[in-house]
């Protein structure tokens, strides 16, 4: 019983502690336990359902205001001064759309169960190129920039991985939400593929300029609401998320520090 509540201490598992059949008082603290991770359970259900539809609710009127603007925008008349705030306008509300589309994540993914994934062959420098290029605009509108490195000379098998596109690239999408955000000012991303080898398949990394040591804070990084600067921006959900997607497309994350940088790997 201790070493399942050491276990429960370490993840996000709350399942119920074996009871022993023996008539004491440790028979009655593990039931008293259970009732408690019963009521924990219930919590979280509630929590993930309310954002789920609190997030679907949102989707509607966030889409009518982005095709509002997006239309306002073509207006050649429009001066210069109202095209730029249209462009912020535009780019708050992709962050919105990002934030609803992680509670949505949360909501299917906070009471443990994993998504249904779609595999087949994925290029991958493709992949990543189009995921620069998309998240290229939040970049250069936070002052940073974003180099992408790809392999030369690898045959195309070496750049192919089965894997589920789109939950790869939300993975990814987080991956370089959190570098964007958390990189020592002025300094900039880079973004790696690394072509499948005889000991492992290919390998994404995503590598950042750290503006303070994670120390401790390195091994927490996956778990739901954490942030290692509590006053910094984001809910603390890009990284549990993308270790949930991570763990249900059987791939390996890592994350390390070295010589004050974050280097965060994906092995396909």
């Amino acid at each position: 019983m201790a070493a399942q509540a050491r276990r429960i201490q370490q993840a996000t598992d709350i399942a119920p502690l074996p009871v022993p059949n023996t008539g004491d008082e440790v028979q009655e603290l593990a039931e008293t336990l259970n009732q408690l991770l019963a009521r924990l359970r219930g919590q979280a259900t509630a929590q993930a359902n309310f954002l789920a539809a609190a997030a679907h609710e949102l989707r509607t009127p966030l889409a009518t205001l982005q095709t509002g603007l997006d239309v306002s925008g073509r207006d050649p008349s429009l001066p210069p001064a109202t095209r730029a705030a249209l462009a912020g306008h535009d780019a708050e509300l992709a962050r919105l759309g990002r934030l609803v589309d992680d509670f949505l994540l949360v909501g299917r993914l906070g009471n443990g169960a994993e998504l249904p994934v779609n595999r087949r062959p994925v290029a991958l420098d493709e992949l990543l190129l189009a995921l620069a290029d998309r998240e290229l605009p939040r970049f250069r509108a936070a002052g940073r920039t974003l180099t992408i490195a790809l392999p030369d000379d690898a045959p195309t098998a070496a750049l192919t991985a089965a894997t589920d596109a789109d939950q790869l690239t939300t993975l990814l999408l987080n991956l370089l939400d959190n570098a964007r955000k958390h990189a020592r000012p002025g300094t900039g991303v880079a973004l790696r593929l690394q072509a499948a080898a005889t000991a492992h398949g290919p390998v994404i990394s995503i590598e950042n300029e750290l503006a303070a040591p994670l120390g401790e804070h390195l091994a927490q990084l996956t778990t739901a609401w954490y942030q290692a600067d509590p006053l910094a921006p984001g809910t603390g959900l890009g990284l549990w998320i993308a270790g949930r997607l991570a763990h249900g497309l059987g791939l390996k994350l890592e994350f390390r520090e070295e010589q004050e940088r974050l280097v965060v790997t994906v092995g396909l």
